[in-house]
């Protein structure tokens, strides 16, 4: 009895033992691997330096704004190319099958011919202000049918063949002064032929005091020289200083001031917006890409 005692008295002792032995090795195990998870670790404040700027934040700001600003700059080169006022009509571009000019009015000093409507007030305050200088404006022509720039062609070309040109040689010289069906400015109702009287000269033209006036002032009025000296190899036809094509002006830019000034055709103005408009869109695809990255 007293050796069963015993026996079960080193038992327990020895079962005590190994219990705090595990213990104890789990006690060093767990603050061993504590010991090694914060070695080195450095705890993140919520700002490690309050003189820094958070580059990060900054960045995507002016991202943002840059975005914004391309995007506004594309739309606004959208709107001027799209200006009805702007269209560009000539051998390059022609009209569609089925377009038809709007807005169409009677002007006052020759009802016979037509205009766009506010081409043709602009006009008459620009003949206005000729009559007050004590020069005459006349107005020859201005808007035609298609139907009627088909004739005018025509009329032209055979006039050119009477002459004892030859047929290629005629079809030669009437491209550089008329264009065919479809490709006339006429047909919009924008473009106007002036002159002091019907029947004058290129060179008398150039020499009065119309054209004198009409180049240095037309541009008030929303108008540019359509054919410019100097620019035939743009415009693809010959020097005139007859016809004067309005494009008017929007809220953000006077374009036929804008024209004057730089001395450009309607060729070379359409082009630079588009060139604009290409140029701000390649921007915007640039940053878009790099913040996709």
């Amino acid at each position: 009895m007293n050796f069963s005692l015993k026996t079960d008295s080193r038992e327990f002792n020895i079962a005590y033992i190994v219990v705090v032995s595990v213990l104890f090795v789990l006690t060093l195990i767990t603050f061993s691997s504590i010991f090694v998870f914060n070695s080195g670790y450095e705890p993140i404040t919520e700002n490690p330096n309050p003189n820094e700027e958070n580059n990060e934040t900054n960045y995507t700001a002016e991202t943002a704004a840059k975005i914004l600003e391309y995007q506004n700059t594309i739309k606004l080169y959208d709107q001027m190319l799209s200006d009805p006022y702007l269209m560009l009509v000539n051998k390059q571009h022609p009209l569609e099958e089925d377009y038809v000019a709007e807005d169409l009015i009677q002007t006052v000093t020759n009802p016979a011919v037509k205009l766009n409507a506010t081409a043709a007030v602009a006009l008459q305050q620009f003949i206005e202000a000729a009559a007050q200088e004590g020069i005459v404006c006349t107005i020859v022509s201005g808007y035609r049918t298609k139907e009627d720039q088909e004739s005018y062609y025509t009329e032209t070309f055979q006039s050119n063949m009477n002459a004892g040109y030859s047929k290629e040689i005629a079809e030669n010289m009437t491209n550089l002064v008329v264009a065919k069906a479809g490709e006339s400015e006429a047909e919009t109702g924008f473009t106007v032929e002036i002159s002091v009287r019907r029947g004058m000269s290129i060179d008398e033209m150039e020499n009065s005091n119309l054209f004198k006036f009409a180049k240095e002032n037309m541009y008030k009025y929303g108008f540019i020289l359509r054919y410019p000296q100097g620019k035939e190899s743009i415009t693809e036809y010959n020097y005139s200083p007859f016809i004067f094509r309005y494009v008017g002006s929007t809220d953000d830019v006077n374009h036929a001031q804008y024209i004057y000034e730089k001395n450009l055709t309607l060729e070379e103005y359409t082009y630079y917006l588009a060139n604009k408009k290409a140029e701000a869109k390649q921007s915007l695809d640039v940053l878009e890409s790099q913040i996709n990255k």
